[in-house]
């Protein structure tokens, strides 16, 4: 696990990185409840929720407020392909517009306790980016892609998020959620976002 010292966060907040291999850990597992509230019981877009065959191959990217996980999302790695791809092919379109060895980012989600302020969910959404660009940097990530829902695409653009359509870009829908396939370019590290990374 590595913790982000990102300057201009909260004192309250904290970001993580976690590996598969951490996912015996308390911070795993509130993440996990994040995202089974909103992708298997608000939205039922994955009714079977828990894990899935991508998580193996996958860093995990959380938001921590006073020790609790607030908000978070993972990396897939292009190791057992990449979901944005299969979406690309269903839907007839070209699979080459992302590359081998992608990144994806993916399930992301704000904690329901969070959500009811709308104050906190700009906060949290806005340091998951600030740690999405710390990743990038130190992991030397210039492009990602993801299957974005519209409103948080518009989020991350006003947070400074260099966030691109594909030029075939796939569009799906989840009753009336919209998604569409986009490439999410690195931008030049910031000196005030150069963070430390503490093993924990």
């Amino acid at each position: 696990m590595l913790y982000l010292i990102i300057p201009g966060l909260p004192e309250s907040m904290r970001c993580v990185i976690l590996d598969y291999a951490d996912r015996n850990l308390p911070f795993f597992a509130e993440y996990m409840d994040i995202r089974d509230f909103h992708y298997k019981t608000k939205n039922a877009w994955e009714p079977k929720g828990g894990e899935d065959r991508y998580d193996p191959h996958s860093k995990f990217v959380l938001n921590v407020t006073n020790d609790q996980v607030t908000a978070g999302c993972r990396i897939i790695h292009d190791v057992a392909g990449l979901a944005i791809r299969e979406l690309l092919q269903e839907q007839g379109l070209p699979v080459g517009q992302v590359p081998p060895g992608s990144t994806e980012i993916s399930r992301f989600g704000v904690s329901p306790n969070v959500l009811q302020d709308r104050g906190s969910t700009i906060a949290n959404v806005k340091s998951i980016a600030l740690a999405l660009e710390t990743y990038f940097s130190l992991f030397k990530v210039t492009t990602s892609y993801a299957v974005l829902i519209s409103t948080l695409e518009t989020m991350l653009i006003k947070f400074g998020v260099q966030i691109e359509r594909l030029p075939h870009t796939a569009v799906t829908y989840h009753g009336e959620a919209v998604f569409h396939t986009v490439r999410i370019r690195a931008r030049q590290a910031q000196p005030q976002l150069v963070a430390e990374a503490q093993e924990a």
